[in-house]
């Protein structure tokens, strides 16, 4: 194993312990400037069965197939068939991030927050995050799909009528 990927897993690690800690403040930097970092974070939120290894994975390799497979298989299977596992605590977790982007000007935590929040069925929050996302950063994709979802009406399994 490189420096470089025992520097990352060991990100991975305290930034995974952050996420079962409720300390989303402690990671808020390596949201903002790595968007593998904040699609681990959002997929451990919406999916949090993924596992340690998974999530190493996510954040050492993002772009490589095997990260892929796994981002793919979990939101699919969260999308279409069992939504968020726990919507109540994804939302917790949303706040939390939406607090830090306000606070701190950072889109991607204002857009993870929006996509979480999309995820749970709260369409209005999602919507105004996005936009506060993009207000911060015009180019921020992940709010831009948010806002193409809504505007499509596309929804998760869980909270379509």
């Amino acid at each position: 194993m490189t420096v470089t990927t025992l520097n990352r897993q060991v990100d991975a690690t305290s930034i995974r312990q952050a996420i079962r800690e409720y300390r989303i403040d402690r990671i808020t930097d390596a949201i903002q400037h790595s968007l593998g970092i904040r699609d681990a974070v959002v997929l451990a939120i919406i999916d949090p069965t993924v596992t340690d290894m998974e999530f190493a994975r996510l954040v050492d390799t993002p772009q490589c197939p095997e990260s892929r497979n796994i981002m793919n298989e979990r939101l699919t299977r969260a999308f279409t068939n069992r939504g968020v596992t726990d919507p109540q605590d994804a939302r917790r977790y949303a706040d939390q991030l939406a607090i830090n982007g306000h606070g701190l000007g950072y889109a991607q935590l204002l857009a993870a927050a929006s996509y979480i929040h999309w995820a749970c069925g709260d369409t209005h929050t999602a919507s105004r995050l996005a936009h506060d996302a993009l207000d911060h950063e015009p180019a921020c994709s992940l709010a831009a799909i948010v806002i193409s979802a809504l505007r499509r009406d596309i929804q998760w399994a869980t909270t379509a009528q």
